[in-house]
Formats: structure tokens, sequence, C-alpha cells
């Protein structure tokens, strides 16, 4: 979703987005090199980052086996991870820009159109979205990102002989890194983590917003039927983190792949690696609506106080009037308000007793493990024999 950088009066009650649009997205949209529209303008990024961070690098190895013959082309046409990376993972980390922001904003609006927040704190919540904003928009996280991803790639470059790099980044005879690995090395690689760290960058602000929300406190309803006060909404925001998993995880499998299709090393060394991303990434898409276990928990403990003293004094009347010696109960007598007012109001208090410790939700967390084991199907599907994977399939079915 894009948003425009530029801040406009705003009125009690105007939505006001806590994110926007990175300063390297308008620097292109101000150059015009990227179209308006969500989809046009996201094809376009993606088209662009292809462009620059793997195009490039065919080119220089078909330039390189031609002046060395050193199988360049070969080496980098088999680098799984390569592929992986910038043909997968950098477009994922792209749409999901469009998929997660969208998605945010409306949870986060959210908290003002039910009316959570007083009407007097409206104010407030348009401060605190502004301080967000210009979190994701002003220069210095830029720059300090910028500074971090390239002191990654010093440190890699300093720290790894080149000849441990995949062959067609280093040249056999002097293993000195050649103009594909130099162009991975300088612009490829500081792409990829600049997208990613910029994710890491939007989900701390995200958490910063839920946090402060939290401490506002909230006007949650202790018997609403989503056993979460009102809040059960948040459960959903992780899945919009989904594209993310996916991107992330597809890096830590494009590097397994080429351990095992070119190292040698054995799938079932590495059972552990799927399992501990897609525990990692769900953990830590998953975790921002607990923020709000502690208020969950105070609205419980009042509400268990308050409705059960009048579910109390309800049923007290009732037994009073319906158990009363001598009271004659009939079908005529079930039919009365006083039943099924009573039911329903026992059915409103049952919502406290079952209100949930946290905001969470299992299908949320099925889908980002599922999102984050992805990237490694096709490796256990070519890695392990096709005849292992029938009887597997045939003892789980029979």
């Amino acid at each position: 979703m894009s948003t425009s950088s530029s801040e406009q009066p705003t009125r009690p009650g105007d939505h006001q987005p806590i994110f926007t649009d990175s300063n390297h997205v308008r620097l292109l949209r101000r150059a015009h090199l990227i179209p308006p529209g969500q989809l046009p303008e996201a094809r376009t990024r993606i088209l662009h980052a292809i462009a620059l961070g793997w195009l490039p690098l065919p080119i220089l190895c078909l330039a390189q086996e031609w002046l060395h013959g050193n199988g360049a082309a070969l080496s980098f046409l088999t680098d799984i991870a390569v592929h992986a990376r910038l043909l997968i993972a950098v477009p994922a980390l792209i749409i999901a820009e469009y998929i997660a922001r969208p998605r945010l904003e409306v949870a986060a609006w959210h908290f003002v159109h039910s009316r959570m927040l007083d009407p007097d704190r409206v104010v407030w919540y348009q401060e605190l979205a502004s301080s967000s904003r210009k979190l994701g928009q002003s220069v210095w996280p830029s720059v300090t990102l910028g500074v971090i991803v390239y002191a990654l790639v010093l440190l890699l470059a300093l720290t790894v002989d080149p000849r441990e790099f995949p062959a067609w980044q280093h040249l056999t005879s002097t293993g000195r890194i050649t103009l594909a690995g130099a162009w991975h090395m300088l612009v490829s690689l500081p792409l990829l983590l600049g997208l990613a760290l910029a994710w890491l960058w939007r989900l701390f602000i995200w958490v910063r917003f839920l946090s402060r929300v939290a401490k506002e406190g909230l006007r949650l309803i202790a018997s609403h039927p989503d056993h979460a006060g009102g809040l059960q909404f948040l459960a959903m925001t992780p899945r919009a983190f989904a594209p993310v998993a996916l991107g992330f995880s597809t890096v830590v499998a494009g590097t397994l792949a080429n351990r095992v299709f070119h190292e040698g090393v054995k799938l079932a060394d590495h059972n552990a690696t799927p399992i501990i991303t897609a525990a990692v990434l769900t953990v830590l898409f998953i975790s921002p609506p607990l923020i709000f276990a502690k208020l969950l928990r105070i609205t419980k403990r009042d509400g268990v106080m308050r409705y059960g003293m009048l579910a109390s004094h309800v049923g007290d009347a009732f037994e009073h009037r319906w158990l009363a010696d001598g009271t004659l109960i009939d079908g005529e007598s079930l039919s009365q308000p006083d039943f099924s007012a009573t039911t329903d109001l026992y059915a409103v208090v049952g919502n406290v007793y079952d209100m949930k410790p946290a905001i969470f939700s299992r299908q949320t967390a099925v889908m980002l493990i599922v999102m984050s084991l992805l990237p490694f199907a096709p490796i256990w599907i070519t890695a392990i024999p096709l005849q292992t994977i029938l009887k597997t399939i045939v003892g789980m079915l029979f």
C-alpha cells in the first residue's frame, strides 16, 4: 500500500498510517522509475531487483567462462543458493510490503474504529502513528541499516577465504575473487540483507506500536464472544508476515540445498534445520500480540469479580422465585422470560470465565509453520528416494 510521505493536517478520527514507504521506494517514485498502483509498482520493483542483483551475475560468469574457461557458468547455473536468494527470497520480501502493511494498518486503526481507545485519546493515537511513521521514513534508520549491511559484508569478506565460496565467485588458480563474485558481494548480497533488515525494523515498529497501545489502557469487554476482550482480531495479524517468513526460510533452504547436492552432506544429518527455522520464524512473527497478555489477565480478573457478582444476584433472585418451597414448575413456567434471560446471562458470564490468557490462533501458527517449511519441500522430494516417500505416504494412509 502506497502512502504519501508528506504530512497533511489531521483531524481527530482521521486514519493515520503507522508505516510508510522506505526512502529508496520514494526516490524511485520521484524519479518515475516505478509506475503508480500496487501491482505495477510491486512487479516493477521485483524486475529492478532481479536486473540489479541477479542478471549481471550470469553475464559476468559467461564472460569469465570465455576468458578463463574455468567452468564458472556451470558453477553459477548449479548454485541453488544464489538463485533461491535472488529469484525467490528477494521478490518475496518485496511482495510482502504490499501484503503485510495494509493488513497491519487495518488492525492498528481498529483500536480507534472499535472505540477500544477513548475518543479523547484519538489525538494521542495520531501522535503515536506519526512517531511510528517517522521511524520508517527518517534518514538515520536507513543509514544505520546500510552501515550494518556493509559491515556484515565486510566481515564476511575478511573472515572467509574466497576459495570457500562457490567456484564462480573465485579464480581456481589464484583464489582471487572474480567480477561476478565482487558484484555478488557488493550489490546482490547487500540487496538481500537490506530487505531482510528492513523487515526486522518494521517488525520492531509494529511491536513498539502495540506495546504503547497496551500501556495506554484499552476499553476491553470481558464478556466479548471472542474470549479475548475484543482483541482476538490481533491473532490474525501474524499471517501478514507469511511472505516474510517464506523469504527468510528460502535463504536457509537454498544454503542447505547447496550442501546436500554439491557437498555431499546427508539430509538426515540436518533434519533439525527446517524445524529450527520454522520454529524461530513462527515465534518471531506470532509473538507481538502476546504483549497484551497482562492486560487480558487484568480484564479477566476484574470481569470474573463483576460478572460473577451479577450472576450470583440473578441466580439468587431466580432461585428465590422458582425454587422456593411449594413453587410448581410446569411447561408453562419454563416458557417464562426468567428462564431465557437467566440462560442468556449465564452464557455471557461464561464468556468471561473462558477468556484466553493470550492472543493466539492455532490456524495462524500452522500457516506460518507451513510457509516456513515450504522452501525445504523440494530438497526432501529430491533427496529422499521416491520409494521411501511412497512408503511413508502409504503408511500414513493405511
